[in-house]
């Protein structure tokens, strides 16, 4: 059974044998118990952190009382890593230093950790340590201490930083009589800073070099969809004119639209799907397909011949939005819907782009084909997409795409506990509305199908996969047995997608796995609830 984790702050009834020997296998300190009471004893703040009735973790601050102090000693025995315990240490200190100014003395591996927590990295920060010259050179490898007569490149040449390590000095070469101007390796490293500096600066302006101009429209989230809080916020869909027979509306007419779509995003494949679900074939929409990557100049056409949309003549997305709307400042997004007679962007809004295939686009269905949005059910499902929108089909990106901890920790909490639900209502339910598939497991679906391929890694999602969850696991396995669900699902698409464009994997490697062969195996659905109607894709009644 797992002991509670409590806090004390106080100095009283503490084993300082247990404090000593946290600190030790740390790797902290070596101060036996008696100097580790008096450290503490002597300190303006402190923590103490048990695991039922043993102290494992430790933190101390020194300060004036006033406006200065000083972090020290923050120490967690390695089986409590990575549960939030150390971020709660640093919090409580903190808040016993309540209006002061605060630095902390760490290991160079926690510095990012600590960026996180607020604080920030000092330029001009000094050490002077009472070490023998051993440990001095042990603290300049493991990165505690720059290299003596460090400089910055910006410092090199001013008068208040000149010293005998940075004057040049002249050597005779052995390689005859030439004389060479030669420099300390303090300035040798300065340089080779400053050369991949230039270098990257380089690789910068060549991509600049290749990315054209859309007008206003942009090709990144980075853009206008990142709060001051480091939130992700997704824009709003601007082309959101619906499909109807009424005044103002688009008209239902076969040949008249492209669907322009990647196998790589959620919001277009869920089109695919029920397009093949209702049989409405391209001789009625026909289909564009952009390159799963997204370049800088946003989605290419790059699968087709000559890297040009044949029906479009485009070869990069935001080209039409452009030309739709030259004061379109947004980005060009997956699935769009172009009127390709009069060429020109007429929806993007994957909210509700289902839900007209789904209905007014009924005279081209196939014969038999499933009623994915029932008249008696639409309230409810409109609600739970709702539910599936905000927590998990964006719910997975708020969390990938969130640039702060905060927003990373509550969107990946909203992600877990909203599949938590799922699991206990698939354990009785074939479907996310009993017997009969609807709108509301495509959406789910394709967030399913994507999990353990790329948000459990790229979005750091990883608490569990879909395939820890029996129910869920059987669920999605049942839905990718039905052809329209398969046909629209390119694994090797999504992880390249995923894995090489939307996540930071500066190498450019793709992961091998995982074995997708598994969608494969069979899943207990029928055995469950009863064989399922392969036409109407309802259970069949005994």
């Amino acid at each position: 059974m797992e002991q509670e984790i409590h806090y004390q702050t106080q100095k009283e009834n503490i084993n300082w044998e247990e404090v000593a020997g946290v600190l030790r296998r740390s790797g902290l300190s070596d101060h036996s118990a008696r100097e580790q009471e008096i450290v503490f004893t002597n300190s303006f703040a402190t923590v103490f952190v048990y695991a039922g009735d043993h102290i494992v973790g430790v933190a101390r601050a020194i300060s004036d009382g006033l406006f200065q102090a000083a972090i020290y000693n923050v120490a967690l025995d390695e089986e409590y890593q990575g549960r939030g315990i150390g971020r709660e240490m640093i919090f409580k200190l903190l808040e016993q230093l309540k209006g002061q100014n605060v630095i902390l003395y760490t290991h160079p591996q926690t510095v990012l950790l600590y960026e996180k927590l607020g604080f920030r990295r000092a330029k001009t920060a000094m050490e002077y340590f009472h070490l023998d010259e051993e440990k001095v050179e042990w603290m300049e490898q493991e990165g505690f201490f720059l290299k003596k007569n460090f400089r910055f490149p910006e410092e090199i040449g001013r008068p208040d930083m000149q010293g005998p390590a940075w004057k040049k000095q002249t050597k005779e070469c052995r390689t005859g009589n030439v004389r060479k101007e030669c420099r300390t390796m303090a300035e040798f490293e300065v340089s080779a800073c400053s050369l991949a500096d230039r270098r990257k600066k380089k690789e910068a302006e060549k991509i600049a070099a290749q990315t054209k101009s859309f007008g206003k429209v942009v090709t990144t989230e980075k853009k206008g969809e990142i709060a001051a809080n480091g939130a992700f916020v997704r824009q709003k869909n601007r082309f959101t004119t619906p499909f109807g027979d009424k005044e103002g509306e688009l008209p239902v007419e076969a040949g008249r639209y492209r669907l322009i779509w990647t196998p790589l995003c959620p919001w277009a494949t869920r089109q695919r799907i029920v397009l093949k679900l209702l049989g409405i074939g391209e001789d009625v929409i026909s289909v564009g397909t952009v390159s799963p990557i997204r370049t800088p100049n946003g989605w290419e056409f790059s699968l087709d011949e000559g890297g040009v949309d044949p029906v479009l003549g485009i070869r990069y997305l935001p080209e039409i939005y452009a030309s739709t709307d030259p004061d379109y400042s947004g980005r060009a997004t997956v699935p769009t819907i172009v009127d390709v007679k009069e060429r020109k962007v007429v929806n993007n809004d994957y909210h509700r782009l289902t839900n007209y295939w789904e209905t007014v686009w009924k005279p081209f269905w196939k014969k038999d084909a499933p009623d994915l949005y029932p008249q008696e059910l639409r309230i409810g499902i409109d609600a739970l997409n709702e539910i599936l929108f905000n927590e998990i089909n964006n719910g997975v990106y708020k969390t990938g795409f969130a640039q702060s901890q905060e927003e990373y920790e509550k969107n990946y909490h909203l992600v877990f506990d909203r599949l938590d639900w799922f699991e206990e209502r698939l354990a009785d339910h074939r479907f996310l509305f009993g017997d009969r598939l609807t709108d509301s497991d495509v959406r789910f679906f394709v967030t399913l199908a994507r999990f353990d391929t790329a948000y459990y890694f790229g979005f750091r999602l990883n608490e569990r996969r879909i395939r820890d969850y029996p129910n869920l696991w059987n669920y999605a396995k049942e839905l990718y047995s039905i052809p329209a669900f398969k046909e629209s699902t390119d694994f090797d698409a999504i992880k390249r997608g995923y894995l090489l464009g939307a996540s930071k994997n500066p190498d450019g490697i793709l992961p091998d796995g995982p074995d997708e062969s598994v969608w494969l195996e069979p899943n207990d659905r029928t055995e469950k609830f009863g064989p399922l109607d392969p036409v109407t894709y309802t259970t069949i009644k005994a």
